[in-house]
Order: C-alpha cells, then structure tokens, then sequence
C-alpha cells in the first residue's frame, strides 16, 4: 500500500518473503512474521517496502495482482477504498497515517490492484520508532476478509431476491383465494383460479427446490450415482418427461446412436431440463438438442434462435444468483444455470456458452471419454510425434493394449 520496494544491494537476499536490501531483523523475529497467519509488511520512512511474510504475498497472489518488483511483492498500482466506497487519497492510506504517527486498528478497506479483482481487508497499522522517539517507519497488518464479504454479499441477494420473488406468486395465491372466498362466480370461473393458485405454488415449490439443491451441491451432499449408459437413449425419454410443462415440441433432436458415458442418469437429466427449458424461455423459435462423440468428449448441445445474451452477461451467466438483463426477461432466483453448472462439474465435465445478443446462443456440455475407461478399471495413454500422428491405447486390467485411435 505504499510505492515499490528499496532496490536490493549486492548480498542481498533473494527475491521472495523476507527482508528486502539492508533490513536486518531482530534474532527470531523473521520466524514469528512467518508464523502470522495475516499478512504483514514493513516500510521504511519513506513509505518503500522493506520486509513482508509469506502471507501478504499469498493474498496478492490469490487477487491476480501482478508485483512491481520482485523484491518488494506489492501491486504496482493499487486503489484503496473505504468501507462506504470512498477512494481514499494518498495521505489518508494506513501506511501514510503511521507514519505520521498515528496507531490505527480494524479499519476496513478495499484494495483494488490494477488487472486483478478487489480484496477486502481488514487493516491496523502503527509507527516504528527509534531510541529517541522518531519515526524510523511503518508496520501494516492485515487479514483477507473477501470470502466472508462474498458470503455476506450472497446473503443479501438471497434476502432481496426471495423477498420479492416469492411474495409474486404468494400475492397471486391470497388474490385468487380471497375472489374465490368472495364467491358468486361460475364454476368455470373459480377452475381457473384453482388453476392459477396451482401454477403459483409449481413457481414457489420450484424456488424452493433449486435453494436446497444448490446448497446440497455447494456442500458435497448431492449423491452422484454414476452408471455406464447410452445417452442417445436417455434423451428422447427425457423430452417426453417435461412435456405438458415445456413445449418439447418445438425441440429438434440430433443424435450420434449409440453414445455411452459414465454418467449420473438423474443428474443428467437435470442437466437437460434445465439447458432445454431455458432455451425454449428465451426463444420463440426450433431448438436443436444434438448429441455427438469430439475426440475425448461426449458433447452435448442446445441451440435456440433466441435474444441472446450480451457479452457482460455471457461472463458471467454461470454465477450464483445471476439474471441477465436486457431483452432476458429475469424469472426465478437465478439459480437454474448455476446449478447446472455444478452438476455439470460434479460429473467431471465442463459447460460453455457462446452467444450473440439478438441471434441466439449455443450452451454446449463436454463430459470426458476416460471416464467411461476409468470406470470399467482402465487407463487411457498417448503415444504422438510431432508431424508423424498419434496413437491412443487403452488398457484394461490383465489385457494387452488396444488402440484406439491413430493418425
């Protein structure tokens, strides 16, 4: 949080934690800074890094942010901010403060590294002195607080989103009820309204559903039970599953028969449903459910002919709670992409997107080949010269190698 580290003199140590060029430290107290488990960092009386431990290093290293110089382990460029947004200026900084002699403890603050992502601390700083009483310098601590500003965040999405979304369909249930109880109406009439106040609670119960799964998924809790199947097979019976809800209809099959993975059918299925549910939401139009083998990959992928999502939202579409904006109308908690996206993962795959604002987008599912292989006790292996092609073997337990693929 200050300038860049005094430039080592010959003898100096090594870049990497530690005192920097002509800093001695007392006789174990190298040992007890490492111990800290905060970061700590000392400056000179020019405000230049002179000493920081392994901590502080690692909290930098975790932002992204790049050091200036080797020896000094800090950001080149750092914005500070503080808890109520404020940038602060340079006189207003910890370091800068102590070094007027102030002792400040537990402030809150913000550090934005130049290319890296914010980090919220918590920081004391005091000044070091001499025999006589002068300023010799500066010590800053400070602990990363950004996994409990995340959860606390979360919350309050969590808090604002069920708030208003769940008092929509609960304000249409007591409407409907309260005209139901009003009477005077035909029969016909009040049907509908039953009907109303069933989809309201299908909305509800949905919400509900997708808060237990992703806490489930983000604790490991969710069984994923994996069996060996032909997932050309599976996706017919999946679409005749959500019709009635979905209109599945409008979903073009395009299958590669057969197509065996080592899958976890129910997980697969959600898998499924959500991506097919999404698109059908966000497109008026055909979608396409294709399945196919690429290289080591079993792919799955939906295309709609949709809005589309932008390429800020398109960052950012997998995350917890997030709902696109624009032309995507928001429904539900934004969880259902989220919680795709872990099943996915939780089956060793990956998810990917590509989508352009106003023509559609592609959210396509790669699940490795090798776990079929591994499943059965195999392994897969390599054999590849540069302009002379490749040969795959795979090997099972007490046979010899097969190959599987060679160019």
């Amino acid at each position: 949080m200050a300038g860049a580290g005094a430039k080592p003199q010959s003898g100096a140590p090594a870049a990497g934690t530690g005192p920097t060029a002509g800093v001695e430290l007392h006789p174990g107290a190298g040992a007890i800074l490492e111990a800290i488990a905060d970061g700590v960092v000392v400056f000179d009386a020019w405000g230049q890094v002179i000493y920081r431990n392994e901590a502080a290093v690692e909290i930098w290293r975790a932002s992204g942010a790049a050091p200036s110089h080797p020896e000094s382990g800090m950001p080149p460029r750092l914005e500070i901010r503080a808890d109520d947004g404020r940038v602060l200026p340079a006189e207003e900084r910890p370091v800068a403060r102590a070094l007027r002699g102030e002792r400040l403890r537990g402030l809150r603050l913000c550090l934005h590294p130049e290319g890296a992502r914010p980090i919220w601390i918590v920081a004391s700083a005091a000044p070091t002195r001499d025999a006589a009483g002068e300023v010799t310098g500066a010590v800053l601590s400070f602990s990363d607080r950004s996994p409990t500003r995340a959860l606390a965040e979360a919350r309050d999405d969590l808090v604002r989103m069920v708030s208003h979304d769940l008092r929509t369909p609960l304000s249409a249930i007591y409407g409907q009820a309260h005209l139901i109880r009003r009477g005077g109406e035909p029969a016909d009439r009040i049907s509908d309204r039953a009907s109303a106040i069933e989809r309201s609670c299908e909305r509800m119960s949905g919400m509900i559903q997708d808060l237990v799964e992703v806490t489930m998924l983000e604790a490991g809790q969710l069984p994923v039970t994996r069996a060996l199947v032909d997932v050309a097979t599976l996706l017919p019976d999946m679409l005749d599953g959500m019709r009635g809800g979905l209109e599945v209809d409008r979903v073009r099959l395009q299958l590669r028969r057969p197509c065996w993975a080592n899958l976890d059918p129910g997980g697969l299925e959600r898998i499924v449903v959500n991506l097919v549910s999404n698109a059908l939401k966000y497109s008026s139009e055909e979608v396409r459910l294709s399945l196919a083998l690429d290289g080591d990959a079993v792919v799955l992928q939906i295309v709609d002919r949709g809005v589309g999502i932008s390429p800020d939202d398109e960052a950012r579409v997998f995350e917890r709670y997030f709902r696109a904006v624009g032309n995507r109308r928001p429904e539900g908690l934004g969880l259902g992409l989220y919680i795709t996206r872990l099943l996915v993962e939780a089956q060793g795959g990956r998810i990917e997107v590509d989508s352009r604002l106003g023509q559609g987008s592609t959210f396509r599912v790669r699940f490795p080949t090798r776990l079929l292989v591994e499943a059965q006790g195999g392994r897969i292996e390599v054999d590849s010269r540069l302009g002379q092609g490749s040969t795959f073997r795979v090997r099972f337990p007490g046979a010899a190698a097969r190959p599987a693929e060679g160019r």
